[in-house]
């Protein structure tokens, strides 16, 4: 698995930009699938390692199995307004490297984040403040988003270098996987056990829909007054 793995972030063997490897998509689900779920585990353990309380104890499990939902599910979400651009383009026939490429960025987010999991179970140790350790986690996943989209452009060089629309392509499926994301990152909260007592353990919050945007300002405000800035 290490092997894969280091193959996959170097760019060698099966996974060369180069050859088209039989087998390639599925490993590429398998570590979207693992990965995620690692980090997922970790970042649902804050509220164990803020305050130990053991009403928390699901939330590591839960996490983990939520983790893989967001990443594909918003990838489901994506890939019907993908195909329809890549067709509207003229790059219909280049659309299964174009997926192959776009599913490549995902499994990279997700070795990323596993990646980090120590350093975020590291940082719950010292913190027990709750929206510290959403924007922590936030911050997180825009760093292996960033790294995500170095893959991505290592996948999509031949396609580039066939037709430059491809690149027009590739941001912005990065543009409308992220926006849909954030959305459905705070569909399915919570993701981070809250260590108040009082605050109820629950898979879903059963509050009306409402918009992710506004709520991550609203935290990110609350969070430097916190901080005296």
């Amino acid at each position: 698995m290490l092997t894969s793995v280091d193959q996959f972030l170097r760019g060698r063997g099966v996974f060369s930009p180069q050859v088209s490897a039989t087998g390639r998509g599925a490993r590429l689900f398998g570590f979207i699938l693992l990965f995620s779920a690692l980090y997922g585990a970790a970042m649902g353990s804050f509220g164990l390692c803020a305050s130990g309380a053991p009403r928390l104890a699901a939330y590591p499990a839960l996490v983990a199995a939520k983790t893989p939902i967001l990443l594909l599910g918003t990838f489901l979400l994506c890939l019907p307004s993908f195909f329809v651009l890549n067709a509207v383009f003229g790059l219909r026939e280049d659309f299964p490297e174009a997926l192959r490429a776009v599913l490549g960025s995902l499994a990279c987010l997700a070795v990323v984040l596993a990646a980090f999991a120590p350093v975020t179970l590291f940082v719950y140790l010292w913190t027990d403040y709750y929206d510290a350790a959403i924007l922590f986690n936030g911050a997180v996943f825009a760093a292996a988003a960033g790294a995500s989209l170095r893959v991505s452009r290592r996948y999509y060089g031949p396609l580039i270098r066939r037709s430059p629309r491809h690149r027009l392509l590739m941001l912005a499926w990065f543009g409308v996987y992220i926006f849909v994301a954030v959305q459905m990152a705070w569909t399915l909260r919570p993701f981070i056990g809250d260590p108040n007592p009082e605050a109820p353990v629950v898979l879903l919050r059963s509050t009306a829909l409402d918009n992710a945007w506004v709520e991550v300002a609203r935290i990110i405000g609350q969070a430097l007054r916190a901080m005296g800035m």
